[in-house]
C-alpha cells in the first residue's frame, strides 16, 4: 500500500524475545537485524523510504535472513507453545541455539543456511561445554526451525534434505562432554535430610520416594485432588490438575497412587478446606524459604515467563533449593528432588516388573522407564556365587 506523506511513518521496535529490531507496516512485521545496531538502522531508513514511495515489498531487504527467519519463527512459537495458557519450557530451552544463530549467521540469507552452518552451530554449542545429548537435541531444533520456515514459504523447501543429512554426534566420537547419568539417592541420605528441615518439606520427601511422581505434580497436591479408596484395600488416588506429559494424549489422565507410608506423611497436613495446598510453606517464610517481614506475606510473582504466583506453597525451584540447603545442614552429598523418582523407580523395578514401575511412574514406554530404574544386579550376582 502507497504510504501517506501526512501519515506518521512506522515505528522502529524491538523484538524483546529474540532481541531483534523490526519495522510493522500493514500488520505485517519486517525484521531487520539485531536491535540498535547500524545495519538494523538502515534496513529501517530503507523500508521507510519504500512505505512512502509505494514500492515496499513486505521485506527489509531481498531474501530473508536468519534473523528474519527466527524472530518470525519465535513469534509463532510464543503463540504456539502454551500449555494451559502458560508458555511451556520449549522458549526458555531454545534461547541458547537462538542466540548462538544470531551471534554467527545473523545476516545470512536463511536459504543459504546449509550443512557447514550447521556443523558450525554444533561445534560451537561443543565449545560452549553444552552435554552431547543437548548438542543433539538443540541442532535438531534447528531443523525443525528452518522446516517451519519452509512451511511457511519464508525458505525454500530444497534447504531441508542438507540439513537432514547432519548426523547427531555419537558417544565417544566428539569432544562434547556426556551428561552425568541420574542416580537413584539412597534412603540413608534421604533419611539425614529429613531429619534437617522442617516437617513439611520432610514430608513431600516422604511422598515423592513413595509414589515417584514429579515434582510438578507434587507441589500442586491439594486435599480435593485425592480419592481415598477403601476396597479391596486402603489405597488413595491423586490426579494432578496439570501433567507433564498431558499434550501427547489428552485422553491418558495421569494418576498417582499413595500407598501407606505416603498417606502416613499426608495425613498431618490435610485440612477440611478441599482447595488448600497440602505442602504450605512454614508460616514467616516467603516463596524462597526465607523469613518475611512482620505481618502478612505479601504474593508476588516469579521472576520466570509464567507469572506463577507463589508465597503460600513450594514450586519445583523452591522444593529443589530446600532440599540442597537440607543436604548441607545434614552434611550430605547434595542431591536433588528428581534422584527420589529415580530410587523410586529402582525399587518397584526391583520388587515387581518393569511394567509396574512404568505404571506408576506414568510412562507410555517402558524403554522410558528403563532410563529411570537402574539394574537389580542381585540376583545375577547371587547365580554367580552359586556358580562359584
Amino acid at each position: 500500500m502507497k504510504g501517506d506523506e501526512t501519515k506518521r511513518p512506522p515505528g522502529y521496535l524491538k523484538h524483546k524475545g529474540s532481541g531483534q529490531a523490526y519495522v510493522l507496516i500493514d500488520g505485517r512485521a519486517a525484521y531487520l537485524g539485531v536491535y540498535g545496531s547500524p545495519e538494523s538502522r538502515r534496513r529501517y531508513s530503507r523500508a521507510i523510504a519504500e512505505w512512502t514511495a509505494g514500492t515496499w515489498t513486505g521485506r527489509a531487504s531481498g531474501d530473508p535472513t536468519v534473523a528474519d527467519l527466527l524472530a518470525g519463527w519465535w513469534r509463532w512459537a510464543e503463540r504456539h507453545y502454551l500449555k494451559r495458557g502458560r508458555p511451556t519450557s520449549e522458549i526458555g530451552v531454545a534461547k541458547g541455539v537462538v542466540q548462538i544463530l544470531l551471534d554467527l549467521y545473523d545476516d545470512l540469507p536463511a536459504r543459504d543456511f546449509g550443512p557447514a552452518c550447521l556443523r558450525t552451530v554444533r561445534a560451537e554449542m561443543v565449545r560452549r561445554g553444552w552435554c552431547r545429548t543437548n548438542v543433539n537435541r538443540q541442532v535438531l531444533r534447528v531443523r525443525a526451525i528452518w522446516r517451519w520456515g519452509v512451511a511457511e514459504e519464508i525458505v525454500p523447501g530444497s534447504v531441508l534434505p542438507g540439513l537432514d543429512a547432519v548426523r547427531g554426534l555419537r558417544r565417544g566420537a566428539s569432544e562434547a562432554p556426556e551428561r552425568p547419568r541420574v542416580r537413584p539417592v539412597s534412603e540413608t541420605s534421604v533419611a539425614a535430610v529429613q531429619a534437617a528441615v522442617p516437617p513439611v518439606l520432610a514430608a513431600m520427601i516422604e511422598v515423592q520416594l513413595r509414589t515417584g511422581c514429579r515434582s510438578g505434580e507434587l507441589v500442586i497436591l491439594r486435599a480435593g485432588d485425592l480419592e481415598m479408596l477403601r476396597e479391596p484395600e486402603t489405597v488413595w488416588l491423586y490426579r494432578p490438575a496439570s501433567d507433564k506429559s498431558e499434550h501427547l494424549d489428552p485422553a491418558t489422565e495421569k494418576v498417582v497412587l499413595l500407598g501407606p507410608r505416603a498417606q502416613e506423611a499426608i495425613r498431618p497436613l490435610l485440612t477440611a478446606d478441599p482447595a488448600a495446598w497440602v505442602f504450605r510453606l512454614p508460616a514467616g517464610r516467603g516463596s524462597r524459604g526465607g523469613p518475611t517481614a512482620g505481618g502478612p506475606r505479601r504474593r508476588r510473582k516469579t521472576g520466570g515467563r509464567s507469572g506463577r504466583t507463589v508465597g503460600d506453597r513450594y514450586t519445583p525451584d523452591t522444593y529443589r533449593r530446600a532440599v540442597q540447603r537440607g543436604c548441607e545442614q545434614a552434611g550430605v552429598a547434595t542431591w536433588h528432588p528428581h534422584q527420589l523418582r529415580h530410587a523410586f523407580a529402582t525399587e518397584i523395578r526391583r520388587v515387581a516388573s518393569l511394567d509396574a514401575a512404568r505404571v506408576l511412574l506414568g510412562h507410555r514406554f517402558a524403554e522410558t522407564t528403563e532410563i529411570y530404574a537402574e539394574a537389580d544386579r542381585t540376583g545375577a550376582l547371587d547365580a554367580l556365587r552359586r556358580l562359584g
